[in-house]
């Protein structure tokens, strides 16, 4: 069974998280709003805590989500 509500779906042959797409029992599931809301607060732990090394990771993930501030 296809979950394209995963963060990682692309289609119906590709997943942005596995080298075979296998939804079924997938370690790595997330939906999109886990996804983002894991994302948010990975943001702003990084900044209460002066981490940079992700800048340009979390730079890329707000170009896609169409320029959010985290």
């Amino acid at each position: 069974m296809e979950k394209i509500n995963c963060f990682a779906y692309i289609s119906k042959l590709r997943c942005a998280g596995l080298t075979h797409k296998k939804c079924d029992k997938c370690k790595f599931y997330k939906s999109k709003e886990e996804y983002n809301r894991g994302m948010k607060q990975a943001m702003q732990y990084c900044k209460d805590n002066n981490i940079h090394t992700y800048d340009d990771f979390f730079k890329t993930y707000q170009k896609r989500k169409g320029g959010e501030n985290g």
